[in-house]
């Protein structure tokens, strides 16, 4: 018979597991490195850059980015703004960008605004992003599941 001290304690143990940096494959350190001085340079330099992790499921790709942003976050001399966007939850560049207007804008500002076209939702976005009344900070986008924005229509949202 499995005691109830036995069974806390494997979910002890599976729960660090999953929150744990060890699902980081140990032969990307130079990638997370790399990924870093990227994003810190972003951030607190003010450059533009990109970058697209590639990669199967499950290789570590989501855990890396968000160890990364971890550290920036406590690392940096600037704060930033993170979006974040998912390809199974944004099924088109329409749901995307309203996703982008939720995260960046408060809900206030956006009960004023019609976000009803593609167009009139980029407008919105883009005069928010080149808006100078608010301290200057930079946007860390981040498209997980990248491949299924590659199959919008026109793919509007990557181009723009």
């Amino acid at each position: 018979m499995v005691k109830r001290l036995d069974i806390e304690s494997i979910r002890s143990a599976i729960l660090q597991e999953l929150h744990s940096t060890s699902c980081i494959p140990k032969n990307c350190e130079a990638t997370g490195s790399q990924l870093q001085e990227l994003l810190l340079n972003t951030i607190d330099r003010g450059e533009g850059n990109s970058v697209i992790l590639v990669g199967p499921r499950g290789s570590g790709k989501s855990a890396l980015t968000n160890q990364t942003l971890s550290m920036a976050k406590k690392v940096c001399k600037n704060p930033f703004i993170m979006v974040y966007l998912n390809g199974f939850v944004c099924v088109d560049d329409q749901q995307a960008l309203k996703e982008i207007a939720k995260q960046l804008c408060p809900k206030e500002e956006l009960s004023e605004v019609n976000l009803g076209s593609f167009a009139s939702t980029m407008t919105f976005l883009l005069e928010t992003l080149n808006s100078g009344d608010k301290e200057r900070q930079s946007v860390v986008f981040i498209l997980d599941e990248f491949d299924l924005f590659t199959q919008h229509h026109n793919q509007h949202l990557l181009y723009n």
